[in-house]
């Protein structure tokens, strides 16, 4: 699910409140907690990050002030 903040910033506290709104929202449209972000690498320093059990990945293709969360293909695991 594309998600789109536009508080959204390089730091933690911005991330995580965007997480967090977008994991709720997304638990209770979907009845399932997601396990993953995508994010624009702007906004990480780090190739991936653990957040609320959410898995934050860079992600050129995510444009800024959006985050795509949900739930990763059991398939390519």
């Amino acid at each position: 699910m594309m998600w789109f903040d536009n508080n959204l910033s390089e730091d933690i506290k911005s991330i995580s409140e965007t997480l967090l709104g977008a994991s709720l929202y997304y638990a209770k449209k979907y009845n399932r907690r997601p396990d993953t972000c995508h994010i624009n690498p702007l906004y990480l320093l780090k190739d991936y990050i653990l957040l609320y059990n959410i898995k934050l990945i860079k992600d050129k293709d995510i444009l800024l002030k959006h985050i795509w969360i949900g739930v990763e293909d059991e398939q390519t695991c």
